[in-house]
């Protein structure tokens, strides 16, 4: 996640020009990014995906690595910082990070890890060999690179189709919007409706009501955890399978008819060829279909 004040409080990221900014914003956004913040990428792909002259990318990378905004050893890119962007509050996130650090080969994390003791004295990316053996947790817990102040926008600057947003989290949680609130909101609501997005929030509401518990610290990045891979354009047997998806519900087995025929399946459905008896997948059960033929099993 961009953090919107990068433009203006961010002193490293002022000292770039035009094109290594560019090049800062891609290595923080792309797809091959891992929630760790180190990941594996060509400077071919960096060139092509970027538009930025490969030639260039060197010099662009070793000046991003000394004022401290990114470090590129052997392929690798590292973004000191990067996992105090995430919602370590979410178990699946913190296991995420986990999971994509392990990933990375040990050499490239001692590489990187004596750039950072360093301070990029000695920029990773200037074919520097280290052979330090050193066990240190730099990778872990790097020194943030950007700002983190995610300050809480006024009621005034906030953008109109979020603004149901904020009455539901003033009224439930007792809540302000944030900067990074809105950037989520606004990645929510270009994959599903915004009704779809306050019914969540009131059904998150709901449930901390009945559970007694506190509610999320940030109820919007929990709400984006959960809804991140959900799309208008799915029906609604397709966000059916999404959410069954994301709770671990397995499907019950095809259904067996009672005449003794083949069942088949396609989608969420599924038929017996014998007699046309008809079933639905519906959370994870498969329901029998009216006047769908002469025998439904058990």
């Amino acid at each position: 996640m961009i953090s919107t004040s990068i433009w203006k409080k961010s002193r490293k990221f002022r000292q770039c020009d035009p094109l290594e900014k560019l090049l800062f914003l891609f290595l923080i956004s792309n797809e091959d990014l891992e929630l760790c913040g180190i990941y594996e990428i060509s400077l071919d792909d960096v060139a092509h995906y970027s538009g930025i002259d490969g030639r260039t990318l060197p010099n662009m990378l070793t000046h991003l690595e000394e004022i401290g905004l990114v470090i590129y050893c052997d392929g690798w890119v590292m973004i000191p910082g990067y996992t105090k962007t995430q919602n370590k509050n979410n178990s699946k996130i913190r296991t995420g990070i986990d999971n994509s650090l392990g990933r990375v080969p040990e050499h490239i994390r001692r590489l990187m890890d004596e750039s950072l003791k360093s301070h990029a004295s000695v920029p990773c990316n200037s074919n520097s060999n280290s052979n330090s053996n050193s066990n240190s947790n730099l990778i872990t817990s790097p020194q943030p690179v950007v700002d983190d102040e995610d300050p809480k926008v006024p009621d005034a600057q906030i953008p109109k189709r979020c603004a149901t947003a904020q009455a539901i989290l003033s009224e439930k949680f007792n809540m302000q919007l944030r900067m990074s609130d809105i950037a989520l909101l606004e990645d929510l609501f270009d994959r599903v409706y915004p009704s779809v997005v306050y019914a969540q929030l009131h059904k998150l509401a709901g449930k901390t009501v009945e559970s007694g518990k506190d509610p999320p610290e940030k109820p919007v990045h929990y709400l984006h955890s959960y809804m991140r891979n959900w799309s208008k354009r799915m029906t609604n047997d397709q966000m059916d399978a999404a959410k069954r998806k994301q709770q671990h519900v397995k499907p019950e087995p095809v259904p067996m008819c009672k005449c003794g025929g083949e069942v088949r399946t396609a989608d969420n459905e599924a038929m017996c060829i014998a007699c046309n008896a008809g079933w639905k997948l519906a959370d994870g059960k498969w329901e029998p279909l009216p006047n769908g033929g002469a025998g439904h099993g058990e």
